[in-house]
């Protein structure tokens, strides 16, 4: 699905039959985006407005940005659980920061900032029971998504199951500076930075399949 390069058959056969957004927008960054994906709200009102270590200024400039969601935001899986659904999420997660505790008295009079490398301070407390529930409990990712639609078509629960392809953000760093560079030569680079993957398969309702949105 787009790539000549990167062989994506698990993620192909439903964007060939369901459906492909191509005028889909979300945040220019990972947090704020993921975060309203998990969550269903604007970042306004989580907190979490952009990545922090991205962010420059002081605290008369901006409202820094939180790395955690909070506790209060509920995220979508734990309201479909209660409906009586079954989710499953692949990919990245990061839904929580390196100290948290840091995050608490919001507005942030500092931008948070990210470990320096090899440094594993952060890791024995996110290693406790009040922060292992933000992390999941399985990891992968295209393998993955085919042993889930082979385990649906196998179990009879293709037809009535929704999947979603989605991404936590568009282009970003050297390919949108690039693009960038083409817009300010007068060449249109079509809103990299917004833009982003979107695909829903619900065979049962095969009436929507190979549409382009």
């Amino acid at each position: 699905m787009g790539s000549k390069y990167f062989e994506t058959p698990h993620l192909d056969e439903p964007a060939d039959e369901g459906l492909v957004f191509n005028q889909a927008y979300m945040y220019p960054t990972c947090s704020p985006s993921r975060a309203e994906i998990l969550t269903g709200k604007q970042s306004f009102r989580t907190g979490c407005y952009n990545v922090p270590v991205l962010e420059k200024g002081n605290d008369q400039d901006n409202i820094f940005s939180r790395w955690t969601v909070g506790a209060e935001h509920l995220c979508y899986a734990s309201v479909l659980e209660k409906a009586g659904y079954h989710a499953i999420h692949i990919s990245k997660w990061h839904i929580v920061g390196p100290w948290p505790d840091k995050e608490s008295q919001f507005p942030l009079d500092n931008k948070l900032k990210q470990p320096d490398n090899g440094d594993l301070s952060w890791l024995a407390k996110h290693q406790s029971s009040a922060l292992q529930k933000f992390y999941p409990t399985g990891r992968g990712f295209e393998t993955n998504v085919g042993r889930i639609i082979n385990f649906l078509d196998q179990s009879g629960l293709r037809e009535n199951t929704v999947v979603i392809f989605t991404s936590d953000n568009g282009f970003s760093g050297l390919p949108s500076l690039v693009l960038l560079l083409l817009v300010v030569a007068g060449v249109s680079a079509d809103q990299p930075d917004r833009r982003y993957v979107l695909q829903y398969d619900w065979p049962a309702k095969d009436d929507l399949g190979n549409a382009k949105w």
